[in-house]
């Protein structure tokens, strides 16, 4: 037996041909103007230099206004493009340096105008170019097939045509993207055995996880004289993009904790004005999950629930709103209920689904300087994603922990 401890793990590349996940994120507006950069690829290594991918990639950029002004809106991209990478593992296959090319399309939206923005015609709707992108980045694997990501690339874009204030111009969508994040590999060159209910030795077992999806509004009405209404943007005027980060940790065969940190963004609507701004809710939430497994551990039901802090604050004043003086900063509660099921395509990777119902009470508004309005709202989360479980602590059997070799 081993020592109580850290499971040890290979931690390296492989030659073998392998497919892999690549979920990235990052968040540089101070440096270079990108903003809400999230990144996703599926791709495989052929061998141990070569490997291709398929990269989608959604950032924001501020746009400039014709008087000077800092921003007088944001554009939404999106960039879908096929790229070729070339690997040179080093130490021992742990740390992979790579460089990164390829070539795709840019989709161009303009989104949430600014309080500058509302005195001027803006058409930037909907516009396709071209680009070239080149980069670099770090692999460092924390397992034999999870490794921790750092990458830098730059994308070429031709200009798009936009209009403001019926003045043709040209806008550049040209960016340096910076992200962090884990590639996520579908196979290992030696499989360990999955956790079962059988297991004499259920370790602790530490993970990372993110979910993406939809909210979907069940009380929208706030106060008497405000609700909350689906983002123009919405797909389907009722479905608002949801994002998900947590870190938890799995404790033997049926509980898990978790910290939950959760981001949904929607419009407001005042009934004598329409729609005035965005309102974005932030919540930070301890978690209780309790698991099922079955299927010798390969399909994980559970159910969850817990209470925490929700913060929300209005922004990207609409042009209803202008000179209405709208204040909706600030803390109150929210529970959260739900439950969803785990896949285990390895021992330490998961995707999942999970369908959530969020209440928050104690949020706060004014507008026109009059009195402080207080209320509730609640929502319908449903989104996937994955788990990594990137340590586990306990006693295990030699050859478990080895992969299944003595």
């Amino acid at each position: 037996m081993l020592a109580a401890g850290v499971q040890c793990l290979k931690a390296q590349d492989s030659d073998e041909f392998r497919t892999y996940l690549d979920w990235r994120v990052g968040e540089f507006a101070p440096s270079w103007g990108v903003l809400d950069l999230r990144g996703l690829s599926y791709g495989a290594n052929f061998n141990r230099n070569w490997g291709a991918e398929l990269a989608l990639d959604f950032w924001q950029l501020n746009l400039e206004g014709p008087q000077g002004e800092e921003a007088i809106g944001e554009m939404a991209m999106w960039n879908l493009a096929p790229q070729v990478r070339f690997r040179v593992p080093l130490w021992n296959n742990r740390l992979v340096p790579y460089v990164v090319a390829g070539a795709g399309g840019v989709w161009s939206q303009f989104n949430d105008r600014t309080q500058d923005g509302t005195k001027y015609q803006i058409d930037a709707e909907g516009a396709w170019t071209v680009c070239v992108i080149g980069g670099a980045g770090i692999d460092f694997f924390l397992a034999e097939n999870i490794a921790f990501n750092v990458e830098g690339k730059y994308l070429w874009a031709n200009p798009v045509n936009i209009s403001i204030d019926n003045t043709d111009q040209k806008y550049d969508p040209s960016s340096f993207l910076a992200t962090f994040g884990l590639r996520l590999f579908f196979e290992e060159e030696n499989p360990r055995p999955l956790l079962t209910r059988s297991d004499e030795h259920q370790p602790v077992r530490l993970y990372f996880g993110t979910q993406g999806g939809f909210s979907i509004l069940t009380d929208a009405n706030w106060t008497p004289r405000v609700k909350l209404v689906p983002k123009v943007a919405a797909p389907f005027d009722t479905l608002n993009l949801n994002y998900t980060l947590s870190l938890g940790a799995n404790f033997g065969e049926t509980f898990s904790a978790e910290v939950m940190l959760d981001h949904t963004e929607y419009s407001v609507q005042v009934d004598t004005l329409g729609t005035v701004s965005e309102y974005a809710v932030y919540t930070a939430m301890p978690l209780l999950r309790v698991r099922f497994p079955s299927a010798n551990g390969k399909w994980v039901p559970y159910v969850m629930a817990g209470a925490g802090v929700t913060y929300g604050e209005n922004n990207d004043v609409k042009p209803k709103g202008v000179g209405q003086h709208i204040n909706a900063k600030g803390f109150s509660g929210g529970m959260l209920v739900g439950g969803g099921v785990e896949y285990f395509i390895a021992r330490n990777i998961s995707f999942d689904f999970e369908t959530r119902w969020r209440y928050s009470w104690g949020q706060e508004i004014s507008i026109q300087n009059g009195p402080t309005l207080t209320g509730d709202t609640s929502e319908v989360q449903m989104t996937i994603g994955f788990r990594a479980y990137l340590f586990e602590f306990g006693k295990k059997d030699k050859k478990e922990a080895y992969g299944g070799h003595d």
